[in-house]
């Protein structure tokens, strides 16, 4: 919130009354400008620049004490200005901006714009200016003079402190004219370049703030401070581990405050500090500063002046003893909201729920779908307005170990609304990641709203400081930026000065929805190590947990200062990372209680006995004496599997001497082949300098990468040597195509075996089920029966697969047989097959609606993807027919799809069979009118009101007034149909606002599944007592439902283990449904359509 103008000088003259010391504004003085003659290299030489200074005439400053702290301050744009500095004015696009803050316990008292740019030598001098806002305040005006034309160009404008608030914004808009009239707005001749060495010189003076716990963490850290939060951390000597523990704790979550600022945290030892910092007390052991300060009964954090400097305030951490002081340190971490008052007793701090894997709030979640509204850091972020508007960026920061190797892309549900523009042009949104292009999209003249679904190329692996990514790519464990750019054309005024055409142009505004998803929750975790990139750019294996609860540090007996740095240095950096702090953080210093622990061990200082003989250490610093391992080959960049033989330590070289050196070393934990141990070592206290400063440098984490970097005065060196582990878990089938990325043979050998097929499951589908004639046969009824069901099944299936030719023979051979030629004619019967009299015919001549949505679906579909107008007629005309012979009235209820045209209506009672329409196939079909825009409503009760303990039954009856029947049927169970239900409910995208309520009214069913680790065959829908452990298919139809990753797991290996067999017809359909959509060989869209992979290279289904 802005301050206003009497706060400011309230606090700093310790007054209530403003009034009497209001300094009133006065005009700003004139602006001093000085217009190049000469190049611009002379004139840097000899600046011939006048110079007005705030503070006196034209510039008011606050009033603030005359002997307070100051300090000045010189931001440059190439600093504060977006990338990459300058910024280049023009017609269409006049304004250019600049952002800096004000810490609250600073004001600014003296503050001036140091202006250079080159104004285009075609503009109309006098006419053209530059005009300067703050807060858009009109600060001046400078007018572009003839001698300015095409000249580099310094000048100074004064900045009126008094407009300065805690968040403030320079704003420049360029007004340019270079013709009388007919002026064309996007002429290539209107521009104005601003230089980056243009700059804000500030003089900031410190305020003597009240002792008041209410704004913390002000002034220990300010959100409005850009700087780098230097934070010093007081003890009385040496720490003990309950001591390093809680202000490890607090120092972690500073680092997660600080976030991008980055932060540094200096270790005193019974030291007054020289500026804000923390100090930790008890009654025992206290800096001698605080021996005067009466003993405390609780935890008790405080907020005191500094003894020698009222301008320096210190956040006391006291306690009984370290148990009060780690309670203390939690009540910071966790319950800081509840501050006020000059001190505050922590008397609780009570966990409710434990962090799982992968929640750190940094880091965009893996375990559903992401809407970009959970993305946003401020509240306009995802629109933009302008002639041209700005571009929109959303930032995805990744965990490392996400495993996206085999993945063709990830999916990205956008929703955008924008201003319509006023013709059919070439206006379009490009959609870039990491600047590299993605694709591009119309935008209509037609409709201001649209939604895609597309796919985010990836690249699998940390990315090293060369690396080049030649392909639009997402980079794991790092900060990745997704770009918007709407690109319109816009119709100018021009003409000539007889035939002149002038209009207003009128902005256009563009917005990026809220409800926009991006989904990550199909991917596994794995990830080759040691990759000390992936502790460098994430914290990683660390921040796995965010609360760092599967870490143990291990620290030196009686650590130093520097140490003890080193200690709040790397747990502040993995707090940046993850966004939360290390709350439940184990630390030691004792070596031996590491043995047989599950747990990432952190080392600080040196490596503990136990471990120095292990063979898996590739350096090891001591003193002055030092060794390493050196591998065979060190390549630039490393492969998609790490290369073991390249790796392999080819020697071991041992040096001594008396030169400074640091190192970060990794390597697999000898207690849990999951686990790894990180070490951070050096040999001197200007070693740990150089370790501290790496740490808290990102430019110099980004240098290190593989299992050793070496930390010396002349920079950074990495090397990958040694043994490689892996750390996660795929399926067998997946490490096979893993182990084969670095042989290409074999992995050609590999696809060529397969380069016939798209979709492996569905050509053995089709080798085992489907006639050459086209009809899908069900071996496992004796009668070797074809039902229209199965027809239907195989025409979808042959329509995900673009299958064309399979597609064909299947409708040609349900048409001949199950319609009596024509399915416009009528409805297809449901079951054919061997009479007794040998002859093959229809066996029951009555439809079923379950296979003829599913047919007329994929008809129209085929009809939209592959542009065959036949497929939409024969789709469209059947839709009527069912709608005609399928669908009735029910009162109290509205319309309603039968399970058949006959058998299922009586007077006033009808029989449902809720597995018969999935919501996605009713969405679609509301396009084409009555009955289907109120079936969708009625299908969601049936499917929502009939799973009174979240099992659906596989049939329901409903009778008039009395309603569902849901107690007196002895066969009311869920089943082989209901286990559909589930599967089309996972099928649902994830934009539909009915799937979340779906998928809550179901919770029992995949609550039963992850805790028993297969779906129940069988459950009685009024009681929910499930009994039989479901089949194979069962489990592929769990796929798309299942919401927790570990879950889906389970039931992707159960049905890699019990693929279905050539014999196994109802199984192997959900399978197909199932474990394709798993594999994302199709999706549906907010309006029910198909969204194909056709581009998806064969993959294993088992």
């Amino acid at each position: 919130m802005k301050r206003k103008l009497f706060w400011i000088c309230a606090v700093a003259m310790g007054m209530s009354a403003f009034p009497s010391f209001m300094t009133q504004a006065t005009p700003a003085t004139q602006p001093l400008i000085n217009a190049e003659p000469a190049v611009a290299a002379q004139t840097e030489q000899n600046p011939q620049v006048g110079q007005v200074m705030p503070g006196v005439q034209g510039a008011d400053a606050p009033v603030v004490a005359q002997n307070g702290p100051s300090r000045d301050v010189k931001l440059t744009f190439a600093q504060i200005a977006p990338p990459p500095g300058s910024m280049v004015l023009r017609g269409i696009n006049p304004n250019g901006s600049i952002e800096f803050g004000m810490r609250s316990d600073e004001v600014v008292t003296k503050a001036m714009l140091n202006l250079e740019y080159t104004p285009s030598p075609s503009l109309l001098p006098v006419q053209s200016q530059l005009k300067v806002y703050l807060n858009d305040e009109l600060m001046g005006v400078l007018p572009v003079t003839k001698e300015q034309l095409g000249k580099k160009t310094l000048a100074q404008m004064p900045i009126n402190p008094l407009f300065i608030t805690d968040f403030n914004r320079v704003r420049l808009e360029f007004v340019g004219h270079y013709q009388d009239v007919c002026e064309n707005p996007a002429s290539t001749t209107l521009w104005l370049d601003v230089g980056r060495s243009s700059g804000l010189d500030l003089t900031y003076q410190t305020l003597n703030v009240k002792n008041d716990l209410s704004h913390f963490p002000v002034p220990f850290f300010d959100p409005r401070d850009n700087r780098t939060n230097t934070l010093p951390m007081v003890f009385a000597g040496a720490p003990d581990v309950g001591l390093q523990q809680a202000s490890a704790i607090v120092a972690s979550w500073f680092g997660s405050r600080s976030g991008w600022r980055g932060q540094n945290f200096p270790v005193l030892y019974n030291q007054l500090p020289d500026r804000n910092a923390i100090v930790f007390a008890t009654n025992d052991k206290r800096p001698d500063f605080l021996r005067d300060h009466p003993a405390v009964k609780a935890p008790v954090i405080e907020m005191i002046n500094h003894p020698q400097n009222p301008y320096v305030k210190l956040l006391v951490v006291f306690g009984r003893d370290d148990k009060d002081l780690l309670q203390a340190a939690k009540g910071i971490a966790q319950g800081n909201i509840l501050f006020r008052g000059e001190s505050v007793v922590v008397n609780e701090v009570k966990p409710l729920l434990p962090r799982k894997p992968y929640d750190a709030p940094n880091w965009v979640r893996t375990d559903r779908p992401v809407t970009f509204g959970e993305l946003k850091t401020y509240e306009e972020q995802l629109q933009s307005s302008g002639l041209e508007p700005a571009a929109i960026n959303v930032s995805l920061n990744l965990p490392p170990d996400l495993y996206l190797m085999r993945s063709t892309g990830i999916d990205m549900d956008i929703n955008y609304r924008y201003t319509m523009p006023p013709v059919k042009d070439s206006s379009r949104m490009d959609i870039s990641l990491n600047n590299q292009f993605l694709q591009s999209f119309n935008l209509s003249s037609k409709q201001e709203a649209n939604r895609l679904l597309l796919r985010i190329p990836v690249l699998q692996g940390l990315l090293d400081g060369k690396t080049d990514v030649s392909i639009p790519a997402l980079k794991l464990g790092a900060t990745n930026q997704l770009r918007f750019d709407f690109e319109y054309m816009n119709p100018m005024p021009g003409g000539s000065v007889d035939n002149c055409i002038t209009f207003q142009p009128v902005q256009n505004h563009v917005v990026i929805g809220d409800d926009s998803t991006i989904d990550f929750s199909k991917y596994y975790h794995f990830i080759p190590m040691p990759d000390l990139r992936a502790f460098a750019n994430a914290g990683f294996p660390f921040s796995r947990m965010a609360d760092l609860s599967q870490t143990i540090t291990v620290m030196p007996k009686a650590p130093n200062e520097a140490q003890m740095e080193t200690l709040l240095n790397t747990v502040g950096f993995i707090g940046a990372q993850t966004g939360f702090p290390a709350i439940n953080l184990t630390v030691t210093d004792d070596g031996s209680t590491i043995q047989g622990k599950d747990a990432d061990i952190m080392i600080i200082g040196g490596i503990p006995d136990k471990l120095k003989d292990d063979k898996q250490i590739d350096l090891l610093v001591q003193a002055t004496e030092s060794w390493v391992k050196t591998p065979m080959r060190q390549t630039p960049f490393p492969g998609i599997v790490p290369d073991e033989s390249d790796r392999a330590a080819e020697t071991r070289s041992t040096l001594t001497s008396s030169g400074a050196m640091a190192a970060v070393i990794g390597f697999q934990s000898p207690y849990n082949d999951q686990r790894s141990v990180i070490a951070l070592l050096a040999d001197s206290p200007r070693g740990y300098e150089m370790l501290n400063d790496a740490v808290n440098d990102s430019g110099k984490r980004a240098t290190m990468f593989g299992s050793v970097a070496v930390i010396r005065e002349s920079g950074i060196n990495s090397l990958r040597v040694g043994d490689v582990y892996y750390v996660g878990h795929l399926p067998w089938f997946e490490r096979v195509w893993y182990a084969l990325a670095n042989h290409p043979m074999l992995l050609l050998a590999a696809f060529s075996v397969q380069a016939a097929c798209t979709w492996p499951a569905w050509e053995q589908f089709k080798k085992d089920y489907i006639s050459q004639e086209g009809r899908v046969i069900d071996p496992s009824d004796a009668r070797k029966i074809t039902t229209s069901e199965g027809q239907s099944y195989g025409m979808f299936s042959a329509l995900a697969a673009n299958d064309r030719a399979a597609f064909d023979n299947i409708l040609d051979w349900t048409q001949n047989n199950l319609a009596q030629g024509s399915l416009k004619e009528r409805l297809p019967a449901w079951l054919w097959g061997k009479k007794e009299n040998s002859k093959w015919e229809v066996l029951d001549s009555n439809s079923a609606s379950d296979g003829d949505v599913w047919m007329a679906w994929s008809l129209l579909e085929a009809g939209r993807l592959w542009k065959e107008q036949r497929y939409t007629d024969i789709g469209s005309a059947l839709l009527k027919r069912i709608a005609r012979e399928e669908v009735v009235t029910v009162p109290g209820l509205g319309s309603m799809l039968l399970p058949g045209k006959v058998g299922f209506a009586e007077d006033n009672s009808w029989r449902f069979n809720p597995s018969y329409l999935p919501p996605t196939l009713a969405q679609y079909f509301t396009r084409f009118g009555a009955p289907w825009t109120t079936l969708r409503e009625t299908n969601q009760r049936l499917l929502l009101e009939t799973a009174p303990k979240g099992f659906s039954p596989d049939w329901v009856r409903y009778e008039k007034d009395k309603g569902w029947q849901l107690k007196a049927e002895k066969t009311l169970i869920s089943s082989y149909d209901a286990i559909r239900v589930y599967m089309w409910v996972g099928m649902m995208p994830d934009s539909d606002p009915q799937k979340a309520r779906m998928l809550n009214r179901f919770k029992p069913m995949a609550t039963f599944t992850e805790k028993n680790g297969y779906p129940p065959e069988k459950v009685d829908v009024a009681t929910g007592k499930a009994q039989g452990k479901g089949p194979v298919g069962f489990s592929a139809a769990m796929l798309p439902f299942l919401q927790n990753r570990d879950a889906q797991a389970v039931q992707r290996q159960r049905v890699a283990d019990n693929f279905p067999g050539s014999d196994a017809y109802y199984n192997y359909v959900l399978t197909l449904f199932g474990q394709g959509w798993d594999q994302h060989r199709f999706r549906f869209s907010t309006k029910g359509e198909l969204l194909p992979d056709w581009g998806q290279e064969c993959a294993n289904s088992h």
